[in-house]
């Protein structure tokens, strides 16, 4: 008996048909999870991605680098806009981040970058030390931000696991099923316009009334001695596993700079203060290093950077940090409103340049 040619393709249509319908299942199973564990992680966080992405013309100025970025003050440097700081953030992940978000904040016309002594010696995906830790920072950034192509190199995984954060979870789910789903709360009112500057007059006045804790200076000299010492292994074991670190971060950061100029973006970089015992303590060379390069990157691509980290008003000020290298909120809203005023003055020079 002839088969016909329509019997004969009728196993492999049965076949493409039950793949397609078990792909389609597939597809509608994982996205219901992600609507059940959407409702569970980072609510709050993609909640304030969301509404600056959905509102760009209040974002006017936005911050980015490691949590020395945290200490800046846009409202006492009468800008508008958002500090998008991160603890441990890397100059890989902030490309990352400044190419995901930049393109879709289309009023914004000033950015400002934190640089670390050590923002060209890290790598977070190569740190074996805290490696859970390390690699929760990488898969939250992916998780928060807007799907971004190409992800870091050699961070596959990581992408992976973020783009599907409501599904794979690091938790493995048992905030789902063990907690209730976290409550937002109402949005705060996105701010109209900037306030003024606070002067710098007046906040001299409040560090001369601000009384010194008595043990203020012990814990600070204890924290720089642990905190610099900290750093040894870390970087060398990240220079031993990614060997071409400083070109690559350096790349990187490059790439972040050169986005956000052809968008029309003013770029500053700069250097929060340290307290004098973590400026004495941290590798001379890397120091070193860390300033020729910004330097560097600054000439070449024609932006701004203002290098505080030995300031005489603050290195010296024991009441104007929170430890060793991080600024209190005073020591904090203090450098807003220096740093604003060198930003002015830079910009005066260009304009009598032009």
């Amino acid at each position: 008996m002839r088969i016909t040619r329509r019997e004969h393709n009728r196993p492999r249509l049965r076949a493409a048909l039950q793949i397609a319908l078990f792909l389609t299942g597939l597809c509608l199973f994982v996205i219901l999870l992600c609507a059940i564990g959407s409702r569970y992680y980072y609510v709050r966080e993609r909640a304030e991605i969301r509404r600056l992405i959905e509102h760009p013309e209040v974002v006017k100025t936005a911050v980015w680098g490691s949590s020395h970025a945290e200490c800046i003050q846009l409202g006492k440097m009468g800008l508008m806009g958002v500090n998008l700081g991160a603890r441990a953030q890397d100059l890989f992940e902030i490309q990352y981040k400044v190419e995901s978000l930049a393109p879709r904040l289309g009023q914004l016309k000033t950015a400002l970058i934190s640089m670390s002594y050590f923002s060209f010696l890290y790598d977070n995906s190569v740190s074996l030390e805290h490696r859970k830790s390390r690699d929760a920072i990488r898969i939250k950034m992916y998780a928060l931000y807007p799907f971004h192509l190409p992800y870091i190199r050699g961070d596959a995984g990581n992408f992976i696991f973020g783009v599907l954060y409501p599904v794979l979870t690091l938790d493995h789910w048992r905030r789902v099923f063990l907690e209730a789903p976290p409550t937002l709360k109402p949005d705060r009112p996105l701010p109209s316009r900037s306030t003024k500057p606070m002067p710098i007059a007046l906040l001299r006045k409040r560090v001369a009334v601000q009384k010194e804790k008595e043990d203020a200076i012990s814990k600070l000299k204890f924290h720089a001695k642990r905190r610099t010492a900290g750093y040894i292994p870390l970087i060398r074991r990240m220079a031993s596993v990614h060997p071409n670190l400083e070109q690559e971060t350096l790349a990187a950061a490059t790439r972040a700079v050169l986005l956000l100029k052809e968008r029309g973006v003013r770029v500053v970089l700069f250097t929060p203060p340290y307290y004098k015992e973590y400026n004495r303590l941290f590798r001379a060379a890397w120091k070193r290093s860390m300033l020729k390069t910004t330097r560097g990157l600054a000439k070449r691509t024609g932006v701004e950077y203002y290098d505080f980290a030995t300031d005489p008003e603050f290195e010296s000020t024991p009441k104007l940090f929170k430890n060793s290298d991080h600024l209190n909120t005073l020591g904090a809203a203090l450098f807003s409103a220096k740093l604003k005023e060198r930003m002015d003055r830079g910009a005066k020079k260009v304009s009598k340049r032009q």
